[in-house]
Parts: C-alpha cells; sequence; structure tokens
C-alpha cells in the first residue's frame, strides 16, 4: 500500500472518528470526548495536507510538513488530554497549547527544514514523551469495570512507542548515511502505516470505553435502587449465594444484618411521604458510610434494609450493627431535620455447614422480631437469643 493511499484511508478514518465523537459529545456532554474529536481532526487535517502533496501540488513549507508534523503530534496531545479528564486527574490546558506551538516553531528551523531525517528526528522524542506518560497514566489505572478498555489503549500506546523508537534508531542511522534513499522511503511509508494502525486501535478504544461506561450506566441503573443507590432485592439470591459458597470455600464466617425503620409510619404521617423518602435515603447513607469496601447493601422491602458482612463473625457483625444504629440515632436527613427517626437491627453469622442463605436471612429476621418486641432502637443477634433460651 503506497503512501497516497495511507494518506486517504487515515482522512476515512480521520473524518469517520471525527463523526462519531462529536455526536457522542452532544448527546454526553462529556469533554474528553471533545479531546478525542480534536485528535481525531488533527489526522485528517494531516492527511488532507499529505494528498494535497503526493498529488503534485506545491505547497508552501510553513504548510507542509510543518503543519502535519505539528498535526502528528496534536493527536498524541489530544488522545493524552482526553485520558487525563477521563482518569479525572489534574491537566493544564495552557501546557497542551504550549506544545503545539512549540512542535509548530520546531518544525520552521533551519535544521529542520534541511531534510525529512531531520524532522523526524526532532519530533519523535517528544511523541515518544507524550506515547509514554499516556502508557504510564493507563497502567495506574485500577477501574475493574473499565480494565479491559484501559487494556486496549495500552496496548495502542505500547505499539506507538516501539515503532516510534524504532524509527529513531533507524533514521539516526540514516543521518550516517548507512541507508539508501529507497529504504528511507521504505520506513517513510511504514510511518504512515503505523500511525494507521494506532488510530484504529486508539480511536476503537475510544468508541469502546463510551460503550462501556454507557452499560455500566444501565446496568448501575438495574442492578440499584432509584432512591437510596442501594443495591435492588433482587440481587438478592446471586450476591448472597456466592458470598455463602465462598465463606464455605475458605472456611470464614459471613453475617447478615437487617434494619427497619421504628414507626416508619409514624413519620410519613407526620411530615408527609417525601420526608419519609429523604429519612430512607438518610438510613441508607448512613449504613454505607460505616461498611467496608467489599460489603453489600440491599434495599430489602419499603423502610427495610439488609447487610452482607463477608468475613465477620458475630462479634464483629454486631459492633457493625451497633455502630450504625448508634449514627442513625444521632444523625438526621440535613434536609429534613425535624424527620428523625430510628432503627431495630437483627444479625445473623453463618460459621459452618451447607449455605442457605434465606434460613440466614429468617433469622435475622427473626432476631430483628426480637428487637423490635423488647422495645426497638436496639440490636439483637439471632445465635445468641438462642443461647440465651438455652
Amino acid at each position: 500500500m503506497d503512501i497516497l493511499t495511507l494518506n486517504y484511508v487515515n482522512l476515512f478514518l480521520g473524518f469517520a472518528a471525527s463523526f462519531l465523537l462529536i455526536l457522542l459529545y452532544k448527546q454526553n456532554k462529556q469533554l474528553f470526548l471533545l479531546y478525542w474529536f480534536f485528535a481525531s481532526s488533527c489526522l485528517w487535517i494531516n492527511s488532507t495536507i499529505g494528498i494535497f502533496s503526493r498529488s503534485g501540488f506545491d505547497l508552501p513549507y510553513w504548510l507542509n510538513p510543518a503543519i502535519p508534523n505539528t498535526c502528528y503530534m496534536g493527536i498524541y496531545l489530544f488522545l493524552l488530554a482526553g485520558l487525563y479528564e477521563q482518569t479525572q486527574r489534574k491537566f493544564k490546558v495552557g501546557w497542551l497549547l504550549a506544545i503545539v506551538i512549540l512542535t509548530y516553531a520546531i518544525n520552521l528551523t533551519e535544521l529542520a527544514q534541511a531534510s525529512s531525517a531531520n524532522r523526524l528526528l526532532l519530533n519523535l522524542p517528544i511523541s515518544i514523551v507524550l506515547n509514554v506518560m499516556a502508557l504510564q497514566l493507563l497502567i495506574r489505572q485500577k477501574n475493574r469495570e473499565l480494565r479491559a478498555v484501559y487494556i486496549c489503549f495500552s496496548m495502542a500506546f505500547l505499539f506507538n512507542i516501539i515503532q516510534l523508537c524504532s524509527r529513531y534508531i533507524l533514521f539516526s542511522f540514516d543521518l550516517s548515511g548507512i541507508f539508501t534513499q529507497h529504504s528511507s522511503q521504505i520506513m517513510i511509508g511504514l510511518g504512515y502505516f503505523a500511525i494507521t494502525a494506532f488510530s484504529l486501535l486508539t480511536f476503537g478504544s475510544c468508541l469502546y470505553l463510551v460503550y462501556r461506561q454507557q452499560h455500566i450506566a444501565l446496568q448501575h441503573i438495574a442492578d440499584r435502587d432509584a432512591l437510596t443507590g442501594v443495591f435492588n432485592r433482587w440481587l438478592l439470591n446471586e450476591k448472597l449465594q456466592t458470598e455463602l459458597q465462598r465463606s464455605q470455600r475458605l472456611k470464614q464466617c459471613c453475617s447478615l444484618v437487617m434494619l427497619d425503620i421504628d414507626h416508619f409510619k409514624q413519620v410519613n404521617d407526620l411530615y408527609g411521604h417525601v420526608a419519609g423518602d429523604r429519612v430512607i435515603a438518610h438510613i441508607a447513607y448512613v449504613a454505607q458510610s460505616e461498611l467496608r469496601g467489599y460489603d453489600s447493601i440491599f434495599r430489602y422491602g419499603g423502610e427495610e434494609f439488609l447487610i452482607c458482612l463477608p468475613n465477620t463473625d458475630s462479634q464483629a457483625a454486631l459492633h457493625i450493627a451497633e455502630r450504625i444504629r448508634i449514627q442513625v440515632e444521632q444523625s438526621c436527613a440535613i434536609d429534613c431535620p425535624q424527620a428523625k427517626a430510628t432503627v431495630s437491627v437483627g444479625v445473623s453469622t453463618y460459621t459452618n455447614g451447607e449455605p442457605d442463605w434465606q434460613h440466614l436471612i429468617t433469622q435475622a429476621d427473626n432476631a430483628l422480631y426480637q428487637a423490635k418486641k423488647q422495645g426497638r432502637n436496639q440490636t439483637q443477634h439471632y445465635q445468641h437469643l438462642v443461647t440465651q433460651d438455652l
């Protein structure tokens, strides 16, 4: 495939990516999509000038190759800026503009105008640094839900770093007169092919990222309670069974905590259902703030919550449950301070045997019933109640 054909391919890739990215930006209003739109625009601008040049048009030096070389740098810069924005890292737009202007100025120097090899040797180190920065940023990401996307991006930048470093070494030899004119043209052609492959990988990853974000958002809506943001009840079966099976396999304890708001009907009657919703949301927030990262909380009923505490024995579960109960008692919803509420709490713990999450829930529910029966605003553990009866 000759260089002119590769320019046409890159032109099509740039236009297609720009069109899709600007549509996605208008729909989602996410700034990183705008940065990636600028990156794809740099690709088609570069390709357009390259097509005119290869078609026999006599273009001034300030237009070609100064602008195409700057556009190459713009692709890396705007991709990097988009990644900084998407990963919520600090990024100064002024630095981006400064590097673009510096790149253009470098390409206007006498050394750059002397030969294409000189221009490559001046531009490639900056390109390599930008690609390394992007790769380091991607490697540091810990978001499991977007791990596959970050791997795709990382592979693209790793490929580009390897080809840029290889070309830099080869052109260093070229300055020594080792390669012929024909071999130099082959290396230039490989550079065009490399940017085509890199563009396919990166802009494909950009679109994959948007798809994954939308999928995660839809999954979050499906899995979460709209009012409180905690898990819906229908996820209980899968998640609790998985946790109990894991506890059995690792020979660990697993505890369930069931919370119920005391006299919730009175809250609705006195302050209205809007206040009642705010109280429910507040208690869910308090409970979540007291839990560990691997704990799970579900909205079990209208004013009931169920909490799964993996690797937690009865004493630790009671401590966590009491901490939540006390925090609820001592706090109130900020936007509805008059509607204070308390909770009754029941706890049950799996220790060994065949895991049965439904039986464990029944035990926590029985302990909750005893907490309400004995005066509310307290915590009871099912196993402790059984021991007392014996």
